[in-house]
């Protein structure tokens, strides 16, 4: 942990406004997510909450939208960077676990960017991260269906865990990760 605080001590104290700044800002539209669809979430209503100001939000982001596709892509990448290398060196149930264990120590955020009106823009940011870890040698070679399997499988696990979160949060990461290895086949390359 020392070598953490030595990187952010050597950060200068603009770019610690903006770490701050870009973080009360997702921070602020996680938490109007969790209270309604992000059609009815104004922007500033996230200016508001995350105390920061107009020209603060537009610096960084020209829309919400924008802004929760940054947040997206990075937990997403942060998700199948941690889960997708499993598939291949433990298999389909234990890969499983370990996403459904992701999930569930950031439940509320999860929560959140699933069941408060952001599900879309999450399940193709989603597919599109996925398909990004089809190895090139695959898609060079025209294997369409492994490209259409990766989709299938991305598209039904995002699903399973929009469920999962909204509609039976009493089941543990456990249950769950069985459900998802039973029923979404994580392709794997030949």
């Amino acid at each position: 942990m020392p070598q953490m605080r030595d990187h952010v001590a050597a950060i200068p104290s603009r770019d610690k406004r903006i770490i701050r700044s870009r973080a009360a800002l997702r921070e602020a539209l996680l938490q109007l997510l969790a209270e309604k669809p992000l059609e009815q979430i104004s922007t500033l209503e996230i200016i508001s909450l995350a105390k920061v100001g107009k020209a603060t939000f537009y610096r960084h982001f020209s829309t919400k939208d924008q802004l929760l596709t940054d947040l997206a892509v990075d937990e997403i990448r942060d998700l199948l960077s941690f889960a997708a290398p499993l598939v291949a060196q433990v298999g389909n149930l234990e890969s499983a676990r370990a996403l459904c264990s992701f999930i569930d120590d950031r439940r509320a955020l999860w929560a959140a960017l699933l069941n408060g009106g952001a599900a879309y823009q999450i399940r193709a940011e989603y597919i599109r991260q996925s398909c990004e870890l089809i190895p090139s040698r695959l898609r060079e070679a025209g294997q369409v269906a492994i490209e259409a399997a990766t989709i299938y499988a991305s598209a039904g696990t995002i699903e399973l865990l929009a469920w999962w979160l909204g509609s039976a949060p009493h089941l543990s990461a456990r249950d769950v990760a069985a459900l998802l290895s039973k029923l979404v086949s994580v392709p794997k390359p030949a």
